[in-house]
């Protein structure tokens, strides 16, 4: 389900002056975030800010590296995130009560994973390498407890800015204010670089239109 000019429906925003509205997808493009060339305003309430969050981007490799590594492999995904975050990391401008939020966010998420997930791998190996129990039975509670954190986690990020999509060229934040995406538009308009532009070359894909 799309609104207006190619938006997608997302989320709607408590407060600022787009209450009550729904929240777009917006396409960045990688020279854009890697140059910090965007709006002075919070991505998630559109109110002007100075203050700003770290965002890992990844390659849409390392992307693909990362959820295979998030179910099977615990250990590597926790160093591969590391590596990225040190590595890929860009500001995306958030005002410092929506940015406290998403990184209360992000730390529950890393925690829970830390000790939920890694904790249980880890266990799953140990019981089926040093005891007689059929592995098996290790590796299906290691799933379900998978499972059970998976859903909250998701859940936890519908309702806050997140990357939903990457490319070579471009990267998809969901959960971002309108007016953050209409400065956007605006600061394009005026900016005579080609590189600003997402990969149609023009302003058509200043908006997503595909679904979450």
């Amino acid at each position: 389900m799309t609104a207006a000019a190619g938006t997608t429906i997302d989320a709607v925003p408590s407060s600022g002056p787009f209450a009550g509205t729904v929240m777009p997808t917006v396409l960045l493009t990688t020279h854009e975030l890697r140059t910090g060339l965007l709006p002075r305003l919070c991505s998630r309430c559109g109110e002007p800010t100075d203050d700003s969050i770290r965002l890992t981007v990844p390659t849409p490799l390392a992307q693909l590296a990362l959820a295979a590594f998030l179910t099977f492999c615990p250990p590597l995904f926790v160093a591969l995130a590391l590596f990225l975050k040190k590595r890929s990391s860009v500001a995306v401008p958030m005002c410092r009560l929506h940015g406290n939020d998403w990184r209360r966010r992000d730390g529950l998420t890393s925690i829970t994973y830390l000790l939920m997930i890694c904790g249980s791998y880890l266990a799953a190996w140990a019981v089926g390498l040093l005891t007689q129990i059929d592995p098996a039975v290790p590796a299906l509670a290691y799933l379900f407890i998978w499972m059970a954190w998976i859903a909250p986690a998701t859940l936890l990020w519908t309702r806050t800015v997140r990357i939903t999509k990457v490319t070579p060229w471009d990267v998809r934040l969901s959960g971002v204010d309108p007016a953050f995406v209409e400065a956007l538009r605006e600061d394009r308009a005026r900016d005579a670089d080609s590189a600003r532009l997402p990969w149609h070359g023009d302003v058509r894909a200043d908006y997503d239109d595909q679904p979450d």
